[in-house]
């Protein structure tokens, strides 16, 4: 089973960092938030930290926390190894992308969410359609679909 960290996982529903926990779960994958503030999300155990994590290394982290905070925290993400690090809207910055990429980090800058329940949508009913909400890249949204027919839902190949 593929892993993902969710950093800045919420307790409150209608946020981001709530409805990428509930996504990725639909989709079967083993869910770690990670969120300071929280014992629990969503009936997973959420982790203080991304060092508090019990496995390494780690598919996906999915990021909802403002650059700022991102980039105190991209050796904490680097430590995960993860093979994908999706920059949601709202928490990438020209500085935070750089910086992850001077890591050798697989940054993607798009909203997992969206693509997440778009692609179980997709394997559903075994078509094939797409709208954004604005702000993707065509090269994240041409490696995602790649991706669905490829092995799933994951960005391989060195995809930055």
């Amino acid at each position: 089973m593929r892993a993902v960290a969710v950093l800045g996982a919420s307790r409150d529903r209608r946020k981001y960092g709530n409805k990428s926990v509930r996504a990725h779960a639909r989709a079967g994958w083993q869910v770690f938030p990670v969120n300071p503030q929280a014992d629990e999300i969503e009936g997973f155990r959420a982790y203080r930290s991304l060092r508090d994590l019990p496995i390494r290394p780690i598919d996906r982290v999915s990021v909802y926390v403002p650059p700022e905070i991102g980039l105190t925290l991209l050796d904490d993400i680097a430590a995960c190894q993860p093979s994908e690090v999706w920059l949601n809207p709202g928490s990438e910055s020209d500085e935070l992308i750089a910086a992850a990429e001077s890591l050798g980090l697989p940054v993607l800058c798009a909203c997992v969410c969206a693509l997440q329940d778009h692609a179980l949508s997709w394997a559903g009913r075994g078509g094939s359609a797409f709208s954004s909400a604005g702000g993707f890249s065509g090269v994240a949204v041409a490696a995602f679909f790649a991706a669905v027919f490829a092995d799933g839902f994951g960005m391989r190949g060195g995809m930055r």
